[in-house]
């Protein structure tokens, strides 16, 4: 008996020990690539930018897919980050409203439904509020 032939008799009963040992070492993998990441990051920043010099037409289609999910997912957040951008603008004397700092400002929006409410703050400081380091 040839291999595709077992697989396609037993291909129900594959899937289902592939998704059981999938999800019994998901942490572990997840963990395990953190790890890897911390340490090689340069090494893998550098990969991935080949990647996508060398594959621009499947990384440009890739992105446009997710950037179209994240459209539909998020259509509040679209609407209200682009009403601020062409409505509220950074001027040039004004800095952080956490460390006052002056460049690489950001518009933070705490509340979505309300488009124009926007907190100034530097990158660093965004950053830490949407991780959770920082409260407003």
């Amino acid at each position: 008996m040839s291999n595709p032939e077992y697989y396609q008799r037993n291909k129900e009963i594959l899937k289902a020990k592939e998704l059981i040992r999938y999800y019994a070492n998901r942490e572990k993998k997840s963990e395990y690539q953190k790890e890897y990441y911390k340490k090689h990051k340069e090494e893998c920043k550098k990969v991935g930018y080949l990647w996508r010099e060398k594959n621009k037409a499947a990384f440009l289609i890739q992105h446009r897919k997710h950037a179209k999910k994240y459209i539909k997912k998020y259509p509040n957040k679209i609407l209200a980050q682009t009403l601020a951008k062409r409505k509220i603008k950074i001027l040039k004397n004004t800095s952080c409203k956490i460390c006052s700092g002056k460049s690489n400002l950001e518009r933070h929006h705490s509340d979505y439904t309300k488009p124009l409410k926007v907190d100034i703050l530097c990158k660093v400081c965004h950053r830490k509020i949407h991780r959770g380091d920082l409260y407003l």
